[in-house]
């Protein structure tokens, strides 16, 4: 299955929905809804900044190396590589041996 344009489409819609959740929690912060949510938690900020630093850590490791593996292809990929291409890349298994037909 070679990559296609529509894998770097579908990422960008991605993205675009992703930007568009950041939007709506700022438009909530200055309009919030007439809804039983407390704006505050009831236990101390600091529980809640340990709990944010304990995901946003690992998550923005893998992150920026999925960024840097990725290079120029993180939003939109070239279109003369296939997955399978890339797996035996990676996994350093010889090419001749890869019978391309039967797709492995």
């Amino acid at each position: 299955m070679l990559l296609t344009p529509r894998c770097g489409r579908y990422r960008i819609i991605a993205s675009s929905f992703e930007i568009i959740v950041v939007i709506n929690y700022i438009i909530y912060f200055f309009y919030p809804l007439p809804v039983p949510i407390p704006r505050v938690f009831p236990w101390s900020w600091w529980i809640s900044a340990l709990a944010a630093a304990l995901i946003a850590v690992p998550a923005g490791y893998l992150l920026g190396r999925g960024l840097k593996d990725a290079g120029r292809e993180a939003m939109m990929p070239e279109k003369k590589i296939s997955f399978l291409e890339v797996y035996i890349i990676e996994s350093g298994i010889p090419r001749q041996s890869v019978n391309w037909r039967s797709g492995g």
